[in-house]
Formats: C-alpha cells, sequence, structure tokens
C-alpha cells in the first residue's frame, strides 16, 4: 500500500478566486444620500449610516481579499515543507542555486 500527500498550488489558486469571487458587488455597494430628496428628519438618519455602512463593506472586501492571499502563501508553504520532507525522508540532498 502506498500514500502519497502532495499540494496542489492549483487547487488553493482555485480556492483563492473563489474565496474572492464571493465578494460580488459588495465592494461597489453605494447608498444615495436621501436629504436632498426628502427632507424629514429620518432622511439624515439614513445618511448617517451611509458611511459607516460603506467603510464595513470595506474592511469586509479587504479581509476576503486577505484571506484569499492568505491561501496562497499557505500552500506555498505547505509544498515548499512538503517537498523538503520528502528529500530528508529520501535522504537526498538540496542542491545549492
Amino acid at each position: 500500500m502506498t500514500a502519497t500527500i502532495q499540494t496542489d498550488e492549483g487547487a488553493a489558486g482555485t480556492l483563492a478566486e473563489e474565496v474572492r469571487g464571493a465578494l460580488g458587488e459588495y465592494p461597489s455597494f453605494t447608498l444615495l444620500t436621501m436629504s436632498g430628496l426628502s427632507p424629514v428628519s429620518a432622511s439624515a438618519i439614513h445618511d448617517g449610516f451611509s458611511v459607516p455602512i460603506k467603510n464595513a463593506l470595506d474592511t469586509w472586501s479587504d479581509l476576503i481579499v486577505s484571506d484569499a492571499q492568505a491561501l496562497m502563501s499557505i500552500a506555498s508553504e505547505l509544498k515548499s515543507l512538503d517537498e523538503a520532507q520528502a528529500r530528508q525522508l529520501l535522504g537526498i540532498e538540496e542542491k545549492a542555486l
């Protein structure tokens, strides 16, 4: 019985793209101001939430992009560690560049 462990940077790239794709339209979301359209107190309340909501969505977007980049970094590091462990187990010395 033979078992192999492989790291797949391509699969990690696909997953990272899926994660980034989950953002959808969040990064381009904007709220219109209501104060100019309807001079009632609720319009000002609505407009007061516009900036915090946009800031929260921008932060969410940054986190998703950061997570996608982290997936790629993790895959790359696992691949390097996997190759180093395989060389060690097989008694193969790493060649100097």
